[in-house]
């Protein structure tokens, strides 16, 4: 496409070397045009301008809609790649929160314009951990029950009595009891865990997002 000859003279980083190889790379033809593309053949056109444009930061709009799983992997290596470069960032608008999880390594999550949430990709995988959330009556008996008896430390102490235990998923009788044994009312006990979609939908209340 003409699409490098007409960039080049926008961005003065540009690449045309750059957009030569990301071309091949996405078997994009040369010989059509891009009103002959299809949608994703544009997705990985515009992708591959705005890498061979060498920015500090790429900003994204769904940057993988329609493209095949294999092509979308590929891509994201590609941000990957790009950001080993500490002066580079990526910052991506998606609907599609499981692809980013490679990549991200820090989530924000909008609602009609509104910013709910700021969160590490490692804080927000603690958050979508499996766990036992445990209702208790003496939630600080029943973390030193936890630590004595069932010799665990996995697991974290939240407001209104509640604890939520990382560790005797395959056994959770085994928590009830040691509980039980030593005096400690277990007033509820259920498995909980969510991807990052049903994290999202949960923080809004279940609704539908934008």
């Amino acid at each position: 496409p003409e699409v490098g000859h007409i960039l080049k003279h926008l961005y003065r980083n540009w690449s045309q070397s750059r957009f030569d190889r990301y071309l091949d790379q996405f078997e994009l033809p040369r010989k059509k045009t891009v009103k002959e593309y299809s949608k994703g053949m544009k997705t990985k056109l515009s992708i591959a301008a705005a890498l061979s444009a060498q920015p500090r930061l790429l900003i994204l709009d769904e940057a993988t809609s329609g493209l095949d799983p294999v092509v979308r992997d590929e891509i994201l290596d590609e941000f990957l790649a790009f950001i080993q470069d500490e002066d580079h960032a990526v910052l991506i608008s998606s609907h599609i929160l499981s692809e980013l999880s490679s990549i991200a390594t820090r989530y924000g999550f909008m609602e009609q314009g509104k910013l709910l949430e700021e969160i590490s990709a490692e804080a927000l995988h603690d958050k979508c951990r499996t766990c036992l959330r445990l209702e208790v009556d003496d939630a600080a008996k029943a973390a030193a029950i936890l630590q004595t008896q069932l010799g665990t430390d996995k697991f974290e102490v939240l407001p209104g009595n509640v604890i939520q235990l990382y560790d005797c998923l395959d056994d959770p009788k085994r928590a009830s009891y040691a509980l039980a044994q030593n005096g400690v009312a277990l007033l509820a006990m259920e498995q909980k865990g969510a991807d990052l979609e049903a994290y999202f939908l949960n923080l809004i209340g279940g609704g539908s997002h934008a």
